[in-house]
């Protein structure tokens, strides 16, 4: 899985769900902040190894949490959440 670095603190990793909605897959942003990171759309809820991905970007946040926020849209049935 690839990670793209969009700008200072935001990434962007593509979910092997192409579409008609989502071109060619999901797209997460993952916005790092001095204290915790936030991932967009989690992307479809049987992609595992995206989901993973996001969590080994996020990575541990310094105030100990396991892993931070993230935003989802409110009408896919399908997302990881």
């Amino acid at each position: 899985m690839q990670t793209v670095e969009v700008a200072e603190s935001i990434q962007r990793i593509v979910a092997d769900s192409p579409g008609t909605v989502s071109y060619s897959g999901t797209k997460t942003y993952i916005i790092h902040s001095s204290d915790e990171g936030t991932a967009s759309d989690p992307g479809p809820v049987e992609d595992h190894d995206h989901f993973e991905a996001i969590i080994e970007i996020l990575g541990p946040s310094p105030a100990g949490r396991q892993h931070a926020r993230l935003l989802c849209p409110p009408t896919a049935a399908d997302r990881a959440y």
